[in-house]
């Protein structure tokens, strides 16, 4: 088994080029949105002076037809050279010159009737074609395509599984915030209950009272706190009612102000009245903390606003 595809391509390039005593193999992949093969992965023996042709190998892009890789691609057959230095076609050859690169051969990997990639294995001897051994590489080829088929579809099924994990993950967290912004809920309600009645009882000349006074007045933004907190756990469908957007972006962005890190600046600035919208209260909030939590992430090290 294998972690990942790229350990998969290194791991079938080592044991194709040491079972066929071939020096170095380089796997390619078609790149559907650029429509081009690019290499992805190179094996080389430990003692190989073929640093400068792997080096440029990694760098390459190859349209269809075009070099060995290419005429494999748009052919969907595999493909010999016996010495690459005398092929005019093998856009690599003044390199292969110079570091002793001569056999060469390429196969495609095919994927339900289309090429998904090419591996190429290179000799440092001159090599002579072999029909038998082009058509084992060819069923080679269909076994490995077969194979990254089976990885790909495995890395989508563990990704799946992240993405379901981390909804419960979250869904089991909206319930335990909410439980505890209702037991916070009750116990604010008894704070400013007593303080009311504490006010109550004051004379008006007291120097108490202006306390008391601050003592409510953070009672309720502790209050409006726990609601925008328990409004993030509500499990139902989105019920959309009108809504003003500078209300909403306010009250968000007082909660998200104490979560940002200290280089982060936090700006607002409201450009109209008219702003009343047909929306979701909580899904709007979603979306604010969403998109400044990314930002703020963006400028941690620099800092910014």
């Amino acid at each position: 088994t294998f972690p990942t595809i790229p350990h998969a391509m290194l791991q079938i390039l080592q044991e194709v080029c040491e079972a066929l005593y071939w020096e170095m193999g380089a796997m390619w992949l078609v790149d559907h949105d650029a429509n081009v093969l690019r290499c992805q992965e190179i094996w080389h023996v430990p003692a190989s002076q073929m640093q400068k042709f792997v080096a440029l190998t990694r760098t390459l892009a190859f349209a269809p037809g075009v070099g060995l890789p290419g005429r494999i691609w748009a052919s969907g057959e595999p493909h010999w050279i016996t010495d690459v230095v005398k092929d005019t076609n093998f856009l690599r050859g003044s390199i292969a010159d110079k570091e002793g690169v001569h056999g060469a051969l390429g196969f495609p990997i095919p994927v339900e009737g289309r090429v998904i990639g090419v591996m190429e294995i290179f000799s440092d001897q001159i090599q002579k074609p072999d029909a038998q051994f082009l058509d084992m590489l060819a069923s080679i080829g269909s076994q490995i395509g077969q194979f990254m088929k089976r990885k790909e579809a495995e890395e989508r099924r563990k990704l799946l599984e992240a993405q379901v994990c981390q909804m419960q993950k979250m869904e089991v967290l909206g319930t335990l915030a909410g439980g505890i912004a209702h037991d916070f809920n009750n116990i604010l309600t008894a704070i400013l209950g007593f303080n009311d009645l504490a006010y109550s009882r004051l004379s008006q000349e007291s120097p108490i009272r202006r306390h008391l006074v601050e003592v409510q007045s953070a009672g309720h933004r502790a209050k409006e706190v726990v609601g925008q907190i328990l409004g993030f756990s509500r499990q139902h469908e989105p019920e959309r009612t009108p809504v003003k957007l500078d209300k909403v972006v306010e009250e968000s962005l007082k909660l998200l102000r104490a979560s940002l890190p200290l280089p982060v600046r936090l700006r607002s600035c409201p450009e109209t009245t008219s702003n009343m919208v047909l929306a979701n209260h909580t899904q709007i909030y979603q979306v604010l903390l969403n998109l400044c939590s990314n930002a703020a992430q963006a400028m941690e090290k620099t800092g910014g606003t």
